[in-house]
């Protein structure tokens, strides 16, 4: 609470709640997601205001502390997820001559990402071999295991929202050729089987939820099913947990099913049932949860190995023909992917 405290005085400081009547007589945040999400918005608006005047800072130097603040402006972005702010910056410094090859290829990859957060798919795709050829030429251009690590998973994860698998298996196959990172490559590879599920039968999923009622994929053919992957311990699952909610109220109706696997007996190199049994149930009875949930543990078939799962939260679709559909669909893309599958008889 200190540190909440601390930020939203940094925010009404710079100005971004100025106190006045019409903004004091606004409801206040009746729920901790609501109060949360408050938060995050602010410190956003912090991060953003952060990254505009280091920005503004950078153009006005030259040199080296000019690429150095640059250096530092795109690693905020990339770290921030602020792409889109960033872009303008990013392509200044492309169209300049002159400058490092570090910094030129960081701002190639944020635009890069900018361009797929428009819907530029092909686009983002053609500058992505060019950015990978540059890095080739340049030995300079290289950049930290960790930076690659955040930008290739920045990427898959915008064109898999968006639907463009083939275009995903084009990116992974560049970064797969010619990334000489082994972190890289390995996480490539697990994109990689998530990516070749779709348009694949789903891996069957069966057993006995929580309560000791059975559970199994193959009695929803006909129906549209959403298999969502979680842990007690995960926050964003929980916050999570209203919008699956709210989208399985309004489409149960129209042929929705959805099944939870907890992945609680994951943690810690594997824990035995009975023992993340308690957590569970008190996680799904505090969070009015009605869809049945099964706790899968790596000796009880491993479903999330066989769904690809790398981490969590993490959901998998699969249409009324028994096939999967999409993967890690978020609040912004959930109800629309669902719709358009559930039209689909």
């Amino acid at each position: 609470m200190i540190v909440k405290s601390v930020v939203l005085g940094l925010i009404v400081g710079l100005g971004l709640c100025a106190v006045n009547p019409l903004v004091a007589q606004e409801p206040k945040p009746d729920s901790l997601a609501a109060i949360d999400a408050e938060f995050d918005q602010g410190l956003r608006r912090l991060e953003t205001i952060r990254l505009q005047r280091i920005g503004e800072l950078a153009a006005s130097k030259t040199g080296a502390e000019a690429e150095a603040l640059h250096e530092t402006y795109f690693r905020l972005a990339i770290t921030g997820n602020l792409y889109d702010q960033a872009e303008k910056t990013a392509e200044n410094v492309i169209q300049s001559p002159g400058g490092s090859a570090r910094v030129a290829m960081l701002a190639h990859l944020v635009n890069i990402i900018a361009e797929a957060n428009r819907g530029e798919f092909p686009e983002s795709l053609h500058d992505l071999e060019t950015a990978i050829k540059a890095s080739k030429e340049h030995k300079a251009a290289a950049l930290p295991s960790v930076l690659k690590l955040t930008l290739v998973d920045a990427y898959l994860q915008r064109l898999v929202q968006g639907g463009q698998f083939e275009i995903a298996r084009q990116a992974l196959r560049l970064v797969q050729e010619h990334a000489d990172d082994p972190a890289v490559k390995d996480l490539a590879a697990q994109w990689q089987g998530q990516v070749d599920l779709v348009g694949k039968p789903a891996p069957p999923i069966a057993g006995k939820d929580v309560d000791g009622k059975p559970v199994n994929l193959a009695d929803a053919k006909g129906q549209v099913t959403l298999v969502i992957f979680w842990a007690t311990w995960n926050i964003t699952n929980a916050q999570e947990v209203a919008a699956f909610k709210a989208a399985f109220k309004a489409h149960e109706d129209e042929g929705l099913r959805v099944i939870g696997v907890n992945l609680d007996a994951h943690r810690d190199g594997g824990k035995p049932i009975v023992d993340v049994l308690p957590d569970v149930r008190r996680f799904l009875i505090e969070h009015n949860v009605r869809w049945p949930n099964l706790i899968d543990a790596p000796d009880r078939g491993d479903l999330a190995g066989a769904y690809g799962v790398r981490d969590i939260p993490a959901n998998v679709l699969i249409g009324r023909d028994g096939t999967v559909i999409q993967f890690n669909l978020t609040r912004g893309n959930l109800d629309k992917v669902l719709t358009e599958a559930l039209a689909k008889k």
